[in-house]
This record gives C-alpha cells, structure tokens and sequence, in this order.
C-alpha cells in the first residue's frame, strides 16, 4: 500500500483473513462426511456450524473493545491460539459431543482474530481504507475458495478429513509466529478527515443501527448459499456429494473477483450506492440459479451471485470504520458480532426449513432476503448522506 508505512501490519491482516476465510467454511463443506461419520441429521451437525458462530458472536465486540484500549497484538495472539486448539480437537477428538465444545472455541478464536486484524488497516492506512478494506474480502474469500476445493477433493477420493485440519494447523501456527513478530503501528486516532466527502459531524447512531440491519441480512443470505449450496445440488440436482461441494467454490471465486472490482470502483464512488444496487443483480442472478440445470450454469450463476452478494460484509466493515474512525475497533467488533448474529439464527433457522420444508424453498428465500436488503440499504444511504450535510 503506497499510503502506508506498515505493510507487514497489512500483510497480517490479509493473512487472518485467507486463515478466518478457510476456517469459516470447513465446517460446512464437511458436513455430510460428518453427518455419515457421527450419524446425525442435518439440524445436528447444523449445531457445530451454530456453536462456531456463537462463539465468534459472543467475543468480536470485545476483542474490538480490548485491542481499542490494549493493542492488537496480544488479543490477536490469544486468538490464534483457540484457533491451534480447535484445529487439534478436529484432528485428534472422535466423540461429536467433544467437538461440539472445540466448534464453540473456534468461533472465539475467529471472534478474537478478527476485530483486530481488521482494525489494522484503520491503524496503518492513511486517507481511503475503501480499496484496502475490500481486498480484505479478496483474502477472506480466497481462504474460502482454497479450503472448499480442497474439500471437494478430499471428500472425492475418501481422504479423512483429519489431515484436511492439519493442515490447516501449521497455517495457524505460522500466523502465532507472524503476529508475535510483525511490526505494528500505534492505534489510530484520526480527526475525521478519511476524504472530504467523507467527513462525519452528527451523532451516527442511526445510520449505524440501519447499516447493522444490512449486514443482518446480508448474513442471511450467506449463510444460505454457503451452507445449503451443497445439499441444494445433492437433492434437487442429483448431484454427487464432491460436485455439490466443489459448485459451492463457485460463490467463493466470485467474491474474490467481486472484491477486486469493488477495490476499483470505491476509488471513484461512494459505497452505499453498491449496497443498493448489488442485492438487486445478485436477486436476479439467484432466480436463474434455481432454474439451471446443469453443473457448468450452476457454477456460473453462483459464481455471479458470489461477485455481487459475497463482498456484502466489506460494506458494513468499511462504512462503520468511517463513523467511528477514533474507535474503529469497536465498531468493526459490533458489525461483526451482528453479522455474526445473523449467522448464528439462520443456521438454525434454516436448518429447520430444510428438514421440514425443503431446501428448495429455502433457496428460493434468497430472493425475497435481497430485495429486502436493497430497500434498508436505501434508507441507510439517505441516512448516511444527512451525516454528511
């Protein structure tokens, strides 16, 4: 980054992420290995995916809030170790009831991490975060992608998905390293002057509870794509269970390329006139996603879903640092705890949808969440432009 003088403090942030990103769907891409390993239905292991969240949920507020007062450094190291721990649970742990509790202690870990190493980029970039903080969702979404295709394939040629986690545990142990040795900048305390047309005078209570209602949504539908993709292709496309998996990579590729795209656009625009108008494209794309039905047009429209839909949470991560920019680490740990909320009752939610409704209907739901995200994303823009006078 040109406009900064920290980039190992960048680079550690991008590299959380792709770890955070790998993390957050290793869960879900294995679920129907454990669902066949462990003997339980979907609303069961749907517990391990809620229990992660919850406990993300529970410590992204306040990690935010520590790493504000205390630095980033030492809450990002504790992180990193409940991630080293969950990591070992799923390695060495056959008792579902065990791992259960080690699903909770990744969610901290990822609670931990997260708010913090976001928070870096408010710390070590001057002037525009926008560009920046979207290739936050780049490396997010990449550690996603990798994860999910190395699923696809573990799962396709029967390799225990132990090995599958630790790998992924030397991964966490490099971060340990890296985060104890990077050189950090000092906490920012900015006076307000992000750009001009950016600048924040009035209290922005307001738009920040519109904006935590986006992302509250913009959870929801995530958690549908990226959770029932597969099942949706298993059951209502007769595919097999590596090829539903590998399809759900589809969203994950888009929301990296997605993420680049928006890197350029915010250079030149103003963020929430996308979080009006992405939902909308997105909506559309999803209704000839339920109508293909072929791998090749399933994996196409989903990876155009991903482009418009997936990079949602860089808005409210980018959007919330530029209203508290003098507490940026509270308000990235309080748009995640919200988007971590969404997560955690959707899980639920729609794996009760699925057992008792279908999971064709709760795709289609998508559709109707979008629409409704568009129309809260207007009113916050009107909002966000009143703060601006």
């Amino acid at each position: 980054m040109k406009n900064s003088n920290y980039p190992g403090a960048i680079a550690l942030t991008y590299t959380t992420m792709f770890l955070e990103g790998a993390l957050n769907v290793v869960l879900v891409v294995f679920m129907m290995t454990f669902s066949s390993n462990f003997g339980k239905d979907s609303a069961e292991i749907a517990l391990l995916v809620s229990l992660k969240s919850l406990g993300t949920m529970f410590t992204l507020y306040l990690a935010g809030t520590l790493s504000d007062k205390f630095g980033r450094r030492d809450v990002m190291l504790v992180g990193v170790l409940f991630f080293i721990a969950f990591l070992l649970g799923f390695i060495f742990v056959q008792d579902f009831k065990a791992l259960l509790f080690f699903s909770l202690l990744g969610g901290i870990g990822h609670g931990l991490t997260d708010s913090p190493g976001i928070s870096l980029i408010f710390d070590a970039v001057k002037g525009n975060t926008g560009p920046a903080m979207s290739l936050v969702q780049v490396f997010f979404a990449g550690g996603a992608v990798i994860a999910t295709l190395m699923a696809s394939v573990f799962i396709k040629y029967t390799i225990p998905y132990q090995y599958f986690f630790a790998i992924f545990f030397v991964i966490a142990i490099l971060l340990l390293l890296m985060t104890w040795k990077v050189r950090l900048p000092e906490i920012s305390e900015p006076e307000f002057k992000v750009e001009a047309k950016s600048h924040i005078e009035k209290n922005p209570i307001k738009a920040m509870i519109l904006l935590m209602v986006c992302i509250l949504i913009s959870a929801s539908i995530h958690v549908i794509i990226t959770t029932w993709t597969p099942t949706f292709a298993v059951d209502i496309k007769g595919m097999t269970e590596a090829q539903g998996v590998s399809i759900l990579s589809a969203f994950q590729v888009g929301s990296v390329v997605g993420s680049f795209l928006l890197a350029y656009l915010l250079r030149r625009f103003e963020a929430p006139i996308f979080m009006i108008i992405y939902p909308l494209i997105a909506s559309l794309f999803m209704v000839w996603f339920l109508f293909s039905d072929t791998q090749t047009l399933l994996f196409f429209t989903l990876f155009l879903i991903g482009c418009f839909q997936g990079i949602y949470f860089s808005f409210g991560i980018n959007m919330g640092g530029m209203m508290y920019q003098k507490n940026s680490g509270a308000a990235t740990g309080a748009i995640g705890t919200i988007n971590m909320l969404g997560f955690s009752i959707m899980v639920s939610v729609s794996g009760w949808v699925v057992t008792h409704m279908g999971v064709h209907k709760l795709m289609v739901s998508v559709i109707f969440f979008a629409v409704v995200l568009s129309i809260v994303a207007m009113i916050f823009k009107k909002q966000f432009n009143q703060l601006k006078g």
